[in-house]
């Protein structure tokens, strides 16, 4: 009876942040504690519409931390509430200290936590107020958390630690106070990348400097996506055409530039492993730049993949025509056949005439080079 006649007015008193008023809704007309409990950790409809609160929540939103603070310390109310709402698979799980946070109600925090808040606490995702510290690349809320015992190596049900986050969206001075609280640098995320791969595939030269420097290997290789493939930055900054990314890797971190994925593939087959995509992927002139910038690093051009295919073979394949030249200019074989006996050519889609005249004039070419080697070395044996 009093969640009925007794929670709309007391929404309404929440919102204007009038306690005296809250005050006097549950001192005067409710006179059990548990109803007291019950009410004000329901889901109230608000009057004029079908909108619902729970009180608790709609407390901790405000500004001022007096009135969740009042309900705790006067009303017997857990610091470390999980509101529910919904069932099964639907169901939605949040916590006070989540919404503050995620709020940036810095006072409303400090307040929840000198009362024993656990900022461990997860909700319906498997997060906790540290990973949407980090999502709202707030650095001084997550310090905060971080000074109170949050445990930066929680996954969610992604799989992402605050510093697989951090990672993702490039917030260096953030990976830098989580690792000084012990964040696991190793620690493999979605699909196994650790925080060093994701910073790649991101393009973030920043972080991938940073990890690297905090003796993450710049060859490291691991599990990092959907089809399970074993990759290194380098195959990985190669296939999302990071230019500037894979100029450092190269440069001033000294990574291999013919090392093998599991696949087979060098960072070289890597920047044209994909159909090109006109909205998905980087400009085409990227991934030349990147070609480029491998061979001149020392890339070998005729290396074969697990499949026997060639970078040629991927560029041809794949619409790269600017690569497929640059690959022909600096000696890669038209010749080579793949474990199908696919020439490049036989890989050329049939509307990309420029690439198939490059194709045969290569072809052309090597195969006269073949015949005058073959000559000589008969004329040797007379």
């Amino acid at each position: 009876m009093g969640k009925k006649t007794h929670g709309p007015p007391l929404l309404v008193a929440i919102q204007k942040n009038d306690r005296k008023k809250v005050h006097d809704i549950l001192i005067q007309n409710i006179h059990s504690r548990n109803k007291i409990h019950d009410l004000l950790t329901s889901d109230i409809k608000h009057m004029a519409s079908e909108n619902v609160d729970c009180p608790l929540i709609l407390a901790t939103q405000l500004p001022d931390p007096t009135l969740i603070c009042y309900f705790i310390n006067n009303h017997g109310i857990d610091v470390n509430f999980v509101h529910k709402r919904g069932d099964g698979r639907k169901q939605k799980i949040i916590t006070l200290l989540i919404v503050a946070v995620k709020r940036q109600l810095y006072q409303t925090v400090d307040e929840l936590l000198a009362l024993r808040a656990d900022p461990d606490v997860r909700n319906h995702k498997g997060r906790t107020a540290l990973h949407y510290a980090i999502m709202g690349a707030d650095y001084k809320m997550a310090k905060r958390l971080c000074m109170k015992g949050a445990n930066v190596n929680l996954q969610d049900k992604f799989e992402d630690s605050p510093v697989h986050m951090a990672a993702r969206f490039g917030h260096i001075e953030l990976v830098k106070l989580l690792h000084q609280y012990g964040a696991d640098l190793y620690k493999g995320g979605p699909y196994g990348a650790i925080p060093l791969h994701i910073a790649a595939e991101e393009g973030h030269v920043g972080l991938v400097r940073l990890f690297v420097q905090h003796d993450v290997g710049v060859n490291s290789k691991v599990t990092c996506d959907e089809e399970g493939r074993e990759k290194a930055p380098l195959h990985i900054a190669c296939e999302q055409g990071h230019i500037e990314e894979v100029i450092v890797l190269l440069d001033h971190l000294k990574a291999d530039m013919n090392l093998q994925c599991s696949e087979g593939e060098t960072p070289l087959h890597c920047c044209v492993i994909r159909e090109y995509d006109n909205f998905g992927m980087k400009s085409k002139d990227d991934f030349a730049e990147v070609a480029r910038a491998l061979i001149e690093a020392g890339a070998f051009v005729n290396s074969r993949n697990g499949r026997g295919e060639t970078p040629l073979h991927l560029a041809a394949r794949n619409e790269f025509q600017r690569v497929v030249e640059i690959l022909i200019t600096n000696g890669a074989n038209p010749l080579i056949e793949d474990n199908d006996g696919n020439k490049p050519i036989d890989l050329v889609s049939e509307d990309d005439g420029v690439t198939k005249q490059n194709l045969k004039r290569a072809m052309t070419e090597q195969e006269a080079v073949l015949s005058q080697v073959l000559e000589v070395q008969s004329r040797g044996f007379r």
